[in-house]
């Protein structure tokens, strides 16, 4: 007889955005996740080469992609003037437990 294990719902979510450079953009990009409850455990930047003072944001937030909530706050983040939410670059995770 043979067993079919489902694969885990992936709990943790990776994308990559730019955004202007212009005070506040950070903090207005980061709020639709807090205002969804969306925990981030990792945020980087790294310069965008050739263009100065421009950076690609990496972050992973402890949600799945397929909830509600993150699609809402990637939608949000993308709406946003002048931001760029990589959709291609988003991937989901499962996180082990232990």
């Amino acid at each position: 007889m043979t067993t079919l294990r489902s694969r885990p719902t992936p709990n943790k979510t990776t994308i990559v955005f730019s955004l202007p450079n212009e005070p506040g953009a950070l903090f207005k990009a980061l709020s639709v996740f807090a205002l969804r409850g969306i925990d981030l455990t990792k945020l980087e930047s790294r310069p965008i080469p050739g263009r100065p003072w421009e950076y690609m944001f990496y972050a992973d937030l402890a949600v799945g992609g397929h909830e509600l909530r993150c699609g809402r706050a990637l939608t949000h983040l993308a709406s946003s003037p002048g931001a760029c939410a990589r959709s291609a670059a988003t991937r989901a995770f499962t996180r082990e437990k232990g």
